[in-house]
């Protein structure tokens, strides 16, 4: 899994997937 991110990181730093992530990431209590 953090492997997959982190190549995704690489692959599509834009990306509006890895965007929520990080937003998902920095606010696990929310359900987005």
């Amino acid at each position: 899994n953090k492997i997959k991110l982190i190549k995704r990181m690489g692959y599509g730093y834009r990306d509006t997937d890895y965007f929520f992530l990080k937003i998902k990431a920095a606010f696990p209590g929310k359900p987005r």
